[in-house]
């Protein structure tokens, strides 16, 4: 049994009511830990999305991290470190702090959480040849599906470095036991949520686009819960269009979100980048159908023609057929559900994937 590991991640805050997917990735890591007797010392890497950091203030950040965990290394006995990032900035610092673990004698895992990451890479030989180099480093390398071990495969990783471990539900979650359903005769209207930052990267603003272009999506019901520096932008075009069926309803609360998920009947992220949100995560444990784009991980667990309707990036008329099928073909939508609650049962008990990273070197 692992006795002491080190976490570079996002510490939940329990104040704010949008951390992000990785905070809530690490409330179920800390959790975890708790109820198996595992000393945990978090070195905290959360920072602000908006506004943006400065590179200055990013670096002092990074090298108090640094400080930090040479201090713990040296202080403490220390079994493992495990260190969650992103792309950018984030990947360098953290493959720096991998490189201080490993020289230090602890075995190591990096685990990029971040689909840009990839695009990153896909654009920049540079950047993916500094990836391929940097990812010798640690011992391990966390990936969060298929999709991520077969893009490390292409940078050169070896397999046998590469581990996956699937995003997890939070100990608060559980799995529905009922499928969704939806009958055209219900005075009810057909319901999509979408959860995330409302900005342009999310894909929200083909979103407003295809249900502009459709009839028949403008009878039917939009919940868009999230925030972001394109709220005011998209507040002006849903007016400017007339889509009142669009419902722009800022941050919510978990219990909130819990409450648009039982109300919708799909789920609909049309994002240009993911490692593997934790919306989607949360949507499919709740029984819904999906309509994303195929990025990340996304499709190890949003299966095209089983309980998602994959679709390209940046193309709202795709966008648009997928989301009027469920409209034309409502028995796909307890087909589809079944098949979600499946999958979150199967690929992401917290209790299996929690213990999988930590047991990553036994």
């Amino acid at each position: 049994m692992i006795k002491s590991v080190i976490y570079v991640g996002a510490k939940p805050d329990f104040e704010n009511n949008h951390p992000g997917g990785q905070s809530t990735a690490s409330l179920g890591l800390i959790e975890y830990a708790q109820a198996n007797n595992i000393k945990l010392k978090i070195i905290d890497s959360a920072q602000e999305s908006f506004p943006t950091p400065t590179f200055l203030q990013r670096l002092k950040k990074a090298a108090g991290r640094v400080v930090e965990l040479l201090s713990v290394l040296r202080k403490e006995k220390v079994d493992r470190v495990i260190i969650f990032c992103g792309g950018g900035f984030s990947f360098y610092e953290k493959s720096m702090l991998a490189l201080v673990s490993v020289i230090s004698g602890v075995e190591t895992m990096l685990f990029v959480r971040s689909g840009h990451f990839m695009t990153e890479c896909v654009r920049s030989r540079l950047k993916r040849s500094l990836a391929a180099a940097l990812l010798k480093i640690p011992h391990k390398v966390g990936a969060q599906g298929e999709s991520w071990k077969s893009f490390y495969q292409r940078l050169g990783v070896s397999s046998d470095k590469v581990v996956i471990v699937r995003n997890w539900l939070p100990n608060n979650r559980n799995v529905t036991q009922t499928a969704k359903c939806y009958n055209l005769d219900e005075k009810k209207k057909l319901t999509y949520v979408f959860v995330g930052w409302v900005v342009r990267k999310k894909g929200i603003y083909e979103l407003v686009e295809a249900v502009n272009q459709s009839n028949v999506l403008r009878q039917c019901r939009f919940l868009i819960a999230g925030g972001g520096e394109s709220f005011d932008d998209i507040q002006h075009l849903k007016s400017q269009a007339g889509l009142d069926c669009i419902e722009l309803l800022g941050w919510q609360t978990p219990e909130q979100i819990d409450g648009l998920l039982k109300e919708a009947h799909v789920f609909v992220l049309p994002s240009y980048a993911e490692g593997f949100p934790n919306a989607l995560l949360e949507a499919i444990s709740q029984g819904l159908p999906a309509v994303v784009t195929s990025v990340g991980s996304m499709p190890d667990s949003a299966i095209h023609g089983e309980n998602a309707e994959l679709i390209p990036t940046k193309d709202a008329v795709a966008l648009k057929n997928a989301l009027e099928r469920f409209y034309f073909e409502p028995d796909l939508i307890k087909q589809y559900s079944t098949k979600s609650i499946s999958i979150a049962i199967n690929q992401h008990s917290r209790e299996s994937n929690c213990k999988r990273l930590f047991d990553i070197f036994e």
